[in-house]
């Protein structure tokens, strides 16, 4: 494959549009927007948070790869992980800590859980009671899973001859299999323990697969293995991504084929999805995903108190309209200042402080 550099626009731009689908289809499952009518209609779209949760998780597997060639340097892996993820991740989670607990429902607010929360490891154990207090939030702590024990076993899998990649390959389908077997027909004890890590599990290991493909010399024996992990994987979609709806595993294969016709920068899908609006969306992606919760959260309560307080302002501030676009507006506006002000300046800061480059390099800093 032809040199690529480490950001790649059109993936950024897919990643923005994820979020933007979780973003509405939360707007969605809160009625905020009407499920009524041909705006109902064209809104059930929306309802396809977890393939955009999909789409999350083979991105990243992908991008990893990308990034990161053997070998790897650990320690710089590490740092740019936690400052690409933790400092909005921690100022959201203080946000709805403060929210949740003058609402007056504070059961999740134990200290086990606010513990759990506050490192990111509420998905990694199927312990009572860890539950994430910004819902969107299970995805990320699954992620921090897979980058500490499935990346490393990935990467160390690069350099196995193509017969031993096939036999880890297949050791690693059934562990997906056996884990799978053993919370449908065995126990319902781990139940909401499943669904998280073998999504991001599945994705993961998707995108890093789909990667290799593309970045390999293609010698024939070796392609087949990865072609053959990812038909099996493909099968495993119809039980982790939406059970209850086996057609999303036929559009999981769509999402694959969209990461896949979007990297080359000749091509219509990268063309298409390398516009400055996408672009802007993929960067404020990250913040997005994050603050949208925070912002309804403020924004309901606050309609519904000058609903009742203002009797002058109750038909405007009751207008389900008049809420949407006022959540939109401003999860957009704060989305934007906390990638400009918090995401990036943190980022470079904990990366300047802590990562020191190679003799003769320059540290990057990409979206990613």
């Amino acid at each position: 494959m032809s040199k690529r550099p480490s950001y790649i626009e059109s993936h950024s731009a897919l990643r923005g549009i994820a979020a933007l689908t979780v973003f509405l289809g939360h707007l969605r499952a809160f009625q905020v927007i009407t499920r009524e009518g041909i705006v109902g209609r064209l809104s059930e779209v929306f309802d396809w948070g977890s393939l955009a949760v999909f789409l999350f998780f083979i991105l990243s597997g992908f991008v990893m790869s990308h990034v990161y060639p053997s070998p790897v340097r650990w320690g710089h892996f590490s740092v740019a992980r936690f400052a690409r993820l933790f400092p909005v991740y921690e100022v959201t989670t203080f946000l709805l800590i403060f929210l949740i607990y003058i609402s007056g429902d504070r059961k999740q607010l134990t200290a086990s859980n606010l513990m759990a929360n506050l490192l990111m490891t509420q998905q990694w154990l199927p312990v009572p009671g860890w539950n994430p207090l910004n819902p969107p939030s299970w995805s990320l702590s699954v992620e921090t899973l897979l980058y500490a024990c499935v990346f490393p076993l990935l990467v160390w899998s690069r350099n196995l001859s193509w017969k031993k990649a096939l036999y880890f390959m297949l050791l690693v389908v059934g562990v997906l299999w056996g884990t799978i077997y053993y919370n449908y027909f065995i126990t319902t004890l781990f139940h909401f323990w499943r669904y998280p890590i073998l999504t991001g599990l599945a994705g993961f290991c998707l995108g890093f697969a789909i990667h290799g493909l593309m970045d390999q010399d293609l010698k024939f024996p070796r392609t087949l293995a990865f072609l053959g992990f990812t038909a099996v994987v493909f099968s495993l979609l119809f039980r982790v991504v939406q059970p209850d709806n086996s057609s999303h595993g036929f559009l999981a294969v769509g999402l694959v084929l969209l990461v896949v016709c979007s990297v080359d920068p000749k091509g219509l899908p990268y063309r298409i999805l390398a516009r400055p609006g996408l672009i802007y969306l993929g960067d404020i992606s990250y913040s997005l995903y994050l603050w949208h919760l925070p912002v309804m959260m403020i924004f309901m309560h606050g309609c519904a108190y000058i609903s009742v307080r203002f009797h002058a302002l109750s038909a405007i501030f009751s207008s389900r309209l008049v809420e949407c676009l006022l959540i939109i507006i401003f999860t957009f506006a704060v989305s934007t200042l906390s990638y400009y002000k918090l995401e990036v300046p943190f980022r470079r800061l904990i990366r300047d402080r802590f990562v020191r480059p190679k003799a003769g390099a320059t540290l990057q800093y990409s979206p990613s």
